[in-house]
């Protein structure tokens, strides 16, 4: 296992962070980010952090990995600059999905392929359980055209399939101005999330001998979180 500074020492090469920050922005829009087990879903108490980092800032960037975080997070979604000036310690915790509905501008579709509980990825099956989902997922969704759109990462136990966000851009430009646009994106976001599960059992019958060993989060959210590597 790796320490805090070997850690610490990988995200500050230019070449790393370079790479995080171009994958944070587009545009006026970026993502945003956060530590491992800090500053998103468990508050930074001990920095008394109550805004989310812009990960297309290089100080933003540097400010988290000066914090001996384990891993860099980014949100799937892309924000415009007014969610950084939203200070998160003033309302609910219930009311954070819905404030970053109102300032999200894009949305990259994330599927998370994972081990099943209690399965080790270094067991042969499992990782092929995982690796032919994987494939069948990419698979599907070129079918409809998407090729130029998919990239894959490894992503600890897993792979990640993540789905450029000017996939969905018109649905963004038609939408996103309407007064019911905080419905018609969770609508969006659970449009995504049954393909996902509707891909998966497609999956299941073509490969019943994988069940059990591994599945595909279907979490699409207002807010969701992929690492960083």
């Amino acid at each position: 296992m790796l320490t805090r500074g070997e850690i610490a020492e990988h995200y500050n090469r230019p070449e790393i962070k370079d790479v995080i920050i171009r994958l944070a922005s587009s545009g006026n829009l970026s993502r945003a980010g956060c530590g491992d087990r800090v500053g998103w879903y468990w508050p930074n108490r001990k920095e008394k952090r109550t805004q989310k980092y812009n990960l297309a800032d290089s100080n933003e960037y540097d400010r988290i990995v000066s914090k001996h975080y384990r891993v860099i997070y980014s949100t799937l979604n892309l924000f415009d600059n007014g969610i950084y000036k939203v200070d998160f310690s003033n309302g609910k915790v219930q009311d954070s999905p819905g404030i970053s509905r109102k300032f999200t501008g894009g949305y990259t579709f994330g599927i998370d392929i994972d081990k099943e509980h209690g399965k080790d990825i270094h067991d042969p099956e499992v990782k092929k359980a995982v690796e032919d989902m994987a494939r069948y997922y990419v698979d599907y969704l070129k079918g409809y055209g998407m090729d130029n759109y998919i990239n894959v990462a490894f992503s600890g136990g897993g792979i990640y399939i993540l789905v450029h966000h000017m996939a969905l851009s018109q649905y963004f430009d038609e939408y996103s101005n309407r007064a019911d646009w905080d419905k018609l994106l969770l609508t969006l976001l659970d449009a995504l999330d049954f393909l996902i599960l509707e891909i998966r059992d497609k999956f299941f019958i073509e490969y019943p001998e994988h069940i059990g060993k591994v599945k595909p989060d279907a979490l699409n959210g207002s807010q969701r979180i992929f690492r960083n590597s």
